[in-house]
């Protein structure tokens, strides 16, 4: 009886251990249980300690197991359908990953590559437009800004057009920084596909650590394999201790330890086909990482550290699927040696006999711990469920991923698009600027033209101004010498108050005379007027001539004052040609200031204009700007009527110099600019 309860306890202490080991790995732990429960003649207690089996408690124990491994053979079914399930599963989600990966790859490519790309170098070609642009507007500023020293007033027009450049310019700029913002934030978006990205390889990484796992489960099967076997040569020492001394009862026991070894055969040949299903496994694992590792070449070629961390996955996945041979080779050498083992076996049968009487008293606790089983089955299959709809759940959600993905890209699309856009309207811009600016550059031209021909006007005006400077001081002499004899003349009014009658009387006779004369002068007048004109289109070297020859010296001008209204006359001329020479000074050097580029080549003269200045003929003007009235001559020189020589003489010079007044008017007064000019 003792005997018996140790049986059963040490039945026991075997179910629960498989129980617990069969929540790791179920399939080797059924098969160590068929193999390992009813091949030895000795059992374990709980405490651990070995003690023998008798003889007649054997058929009862195979009676009692058969049920219990009808069950465990149900159970197995189960759980190779879980795990034919939950590889399905896997398989499904290595497929949805590959896709993913595939869609996360081509998004990659096209916005990358292709936008990015597109996207720097159209940057990098508007910045170096810009660029020259922003030189050439300094090196048009600088021209300016010496140019505009030189000529303020001629210049307030083209300071306009160059407003209007520059604020286009800033519009350009402006349109540039929006550029810029919107790369900004598309470089932002490549970010966070980069992070995604990194997400995605984290999962990876957890992938491998489950990996790892299992691998880590395969070794610990590994040890208890081990275990065993050791567990199986100790009883296998015993069991020749034991057959030397009851050689004689053995013969039955050896008939049915022969069938205990066939149905071990089968228990072996099940536990092969399971390890082979387990290397199938490993072997689709290892492709499964191999696929894993070509997927991460291609996403991250250019990270060398996540390389050489693949590469350390890749031995140690190796160095396991050596593990995984060289288990192969040790069942080899297991099988070996169960062959050498057959013919123990035959005589151990004999002694299973008598142990089945033993397990029948034992059926009613087996049948307990089939129960046991069956709820643990259950157990496993309910979490076999669990996690069939938290895979499904992670599918769902990496779907929505992918559906928000491409939403992104779309959006992504959307704003290069308007991107582009912007680019083109910019390039617009950049090509309106260019256009203003070859404008600018026509306007600055035609300006320098007008400025070197206004210099050469200058430097004729110059010289006549000298010339004109020199016939001045000669007038200023006699206009003093006249003023002496003013003074004298006052003395002697007392004088010429006793001659006035006399000269009555002349004026009277010179008057007749006059008429005569003026009525030839006027023949003469034309005569020298059509002359002045064909001269006048020479050239400025005619001209040039023409004021030579006509330089008269008023000390030439033999002026008789031989009366009092002679004396006036010369008095008011004296002091008109002073007060004018005063109040035109200033003027002449206003008009010269505010119009640098008066008489320029651009210059329309107007049809009015020289009639106007025929008009106003009657002032002449000096170099200095000082004016000689032809009026006041005619005062002056109707004073010595006296002498007809010089009388023709007067006249003659007169005309001439009202006639050289006005070329030198229409060359002073300024004209209206002609509007297409400007």
């Amino acid at each position: 009886m003792l005997d018996r309860r140790e049986t059963r306890r040490s039945m026991w202490y075997l179910i629960t251990i498989n129980a617990q080991s069969l929540s790791r790995n179920p399939s080797l732990v059924l098969s160590n249980i068929k193999q390992n429960s009813f091949k030895a003649e000795y059992l374990y207690n709980s405490k651990g300690n070995p003690f023998r089996v008798k003889d007649h408690d054997l058929p009862e124990m195979q009676q009692y197991m058969r049920p219990v491994e009808d069950t465990l053979k149900m159970t197995k079914d189960r759980l190779d359908a879980a795990e034919k399930e939950r590889d399905r599963a896997l398989d499904e989600l290595h497929e949805m990953k590959r896709m993913a990966q595939e869609a996360n790859m081509r998004l990659s490519e096209t916005m990358s590559t292709r936008k990015a790309a597109d996207i720097y170098t159209m940057n990098e070609t508007l910045s170096k437009e810009l660029k020259v642009k922003e030189k050439n507007i300094e090196s048009l500023k600088k021209e300016w800004e010496i140019k505009l020293v030189e000529k303020d007033a001629s210049l307030d027009e083209l300071k306009g057009t160059l407003s209007n450049a520059k604020s286009s310019e800033a519009h350009a700029m402006s349109l540039y920084s929006e550029s810029k913002k919107k790369l900004q934030d598309l470089e932002l978006e490549v970010e966070k596909r980069k992070e995604s990205e990194k997400k995605m390889f984290d999962s990876f990484a957890a992938q491998t650590k489950q990996l790892e796992q299992t691998m880590i489960v395969f070794e610990e099967s590994k040890f208890e394999i081990n275990s065993l076997r050791e567990k199986l040569k100790k009883l296998e020492s015993r069991d020749l201790n034991a057959s030397q001394s009851g050689l004689a009862g053995t013969n039955e026991t050896v008939e049915f330890l022969n069938s205990e070894l066939q149905l071990a055969k089968d228990k072996l040949a099940i536990s092969e086909k399971n390890e082979e299903e387990s290397l199938l496994k490993v072997r689709s694992l290892l492709e499964e990482v191999r696929f894993l590792k070509n997927e991460l070449k291609l996403v991250t070629g250019a990270e060398e550290n996540n390389q050489k961390a693949l590469d350390d996955l890749a031995f140690a996945l190796k160095e396991v699927a050596l593990e995984a041979s060289q288990a192969k080779e040790k069942l080899t050498s297991t099988e070996a040696e169960l062959e050498v083992k057959k013919a123990e076996s035959e005589e151990l049968k004999l002694k299973l006999k008598n142990i089945e009487d033993s397990h029948k008293l034992q059926l009613d606790e087996l049948k307990k711990e089939a129960d046991l089983y069956r709820n643990t089955a259950e157990r496993l299959t309910l979490e076999a469920e669990e996690s069939l709809l938290a895979w499904n759940e992670k599918e769902t959600r990496f779907v929505d991923c992918i559906k928000r993905a491409e939403e992104e890209r779309d959006g992504a699309q959307q704003e290069h698009e308007a991107m582009l856009e912007s680019l083109k309207e910019a390039e617009n811009t950049t090509r309106a600027a260019k256009e203003e600016t070859l404008k600018l550059r026509d306007i600055l031209k035609q300006a320098i033209n007008e400025a070197n021909v206004a210099k050469e006007a200058s430097g004729i005006a110059r010289a006549e101004n000298a010339r004109l400077q020199d016939a001045l001081h000669a007038k200023e002499e006699a206009l003093n010498f006249i003023c002496r004899e003013n003074e004298d003349l006052k003395m002697n009014e007392a004088a010429n108050i006793e001659s006035m009658k006399e000269l009555k009387k002349l004026l009277s006779e010179s008057s007749s005379k006059e008429s005569k004369l003026e009525e030839t002068q006027e023949g003469k007048k034309l005569k020298a007027d059509n002359s002045l004109d064909k001269e006048n289109k020479d050239g400025n070297g005619n001209g040039k001539n023409l004021f030579e020859s006509f330089s008269i010296s008023v000390r030439d001008v033999k002026i008789p004052f031989k009366h009092k209204v002679a004396d006036e006359n010369a008095h008011k001329v004296a002091n008109e040609n002073a007060k004018l020479s005063n109040k035109l000074k200033p003027a002449d050097e206003e008009s010269s200031k505010a119009d640098p580029l008066r008489g320029s080549i651009f210059e329309v003269r107007s049809p009015g204009s020289a009639s106007h200045h025929r008009k106003n003929s009657s002032v002449s003007f000096s170099d200095d700007g000082k004016t000689i009235i032809p009026d006041d001559l005619d005062n002056l020189e109707g004073t010595h009527l006296d002498d007809p020589d010089g009388d023709r003489n007067t006249r003659k010079k007169k005309a001439l110099i009202r006639r050289f007044g006005d070329i030198l008017l229409m060359r002073r007064v300024p004209h209206k600019k002609d509007p297409s000019m400007e």
